[in-house]
């Protein structure tokens, strides 16, 4: 890797980390809003949720696509069966928007939006319901 090319990944980075820093100023900014079945808050640079009653640690980190840092990557994990069970993740894009996918195709919303919190707490909870946590179990026959 050539000094040009690790200087522009850098650069990049520090672009993510302002824009992680700006989506955790909107979450702080709306955490007091009421959200049926859940919240969103911040403790130190960190997402932290709960949905549904489920608490979630929210793993945070840059990726790379064709070499180039595109987006941040969000991890909504809970513990499960003494495991950590990621449920759902988003990306935030280096315009501010939040997407479904690590390719930035199909947008959640943009962080500026009022309804931020609430359009994030119903996407885990859907995911939350499609998960082994919620599921119901086996039933077993004798």
């Amino acid at each position: 890797m050539n000094l040009q090319k690790l200087h522009h990944l850098s650069r990049m980075r520090t672009e993510l980390d302002k824009l992680h820093a700006a989506l955790i100023s909107k979450i702080l900014l709306h955490s007091n809003d009421v959200v049926h079945g859940g919240s969103i808050s911040v403790e130190g640079q960190n997402l932290i949720a709960k949905v549904i009653g489920v608490p979630f640690d929210v793993v945070h980190r840059p990726i790379l696509a064709s070499d180039q840092f595109c987006a941040v990557e969000y991890t909504f994990i809970t513990p499960f069966n003494n495991a950590d069970c990621p449920i759902w993740r988003m990306y935030l894009g280096m315009q501010g928007q939040l997407f479904f996918d690590a390719k930035l195709e199909k947008e959640i919303v943009n962080f500026e939006e009022n309804n931020l919190i609430h359009t994030i707490v119903m996407q885990i909870a859907e995911a939350l319901m499609k998960s082994p946590i919620l599921s119901p179990a086996p039933i077993i026959v004798f």
